[in-house]
């Protein structure tokens, strides 16, 4: 069993390289295996655009909540709403802070994340 068989059949550490490994199909398709420090990054940039985009969402919906406290004319309709959205968790902005403390967005990497 050649190294690209074994590769193929047995993925372990020694396999993970960026040589190309070739199928023998009817149609031949070409794989790249991609080095694990590569892999971890683009699973940590993943997970972090993932976490912008939740934050943003949800800062969204809570600047709505406090948009209907103000429209709403009712005093005691006005303080529920207001009450609802002050409890309003931001709990994707808290993660990615704690995870990713300063980092930039992945969409513009000259702007910070937005404060929240």
């Amino acid at each position: 069993m050649d190294l690209i068989e074994k590769c193929v059949t047995i993925p372990s550490i020694d396999c993970i390289h960026s040589t190309p490994i070739v199928s023998f199909r009817s149609t031949p398709i070409v794989m790249y295996l991609i080095p694990t420090g590569q892999v971890e990054r683009m699973v940590e940039q993943a997970y972090e655009q993932y976490l912008f985009d939740e934050c943003s969402k949800q800062t969204n919906y809570k600047s709505g909540l406090e948009k209907q406290a103000r429209k709403e004319k009712d005093p005691e309709k006005q303080k529920l709403q207001a009450r609802r959205a002050a409890e309003f968790e931001l709990t994707r902005c808290v993660e990615l802070d704690d995870l990713f403390p300063g980092r930039r967005s992945g969409r513009n990497k000259n702007q910070r994340y937005r404060a929240y």
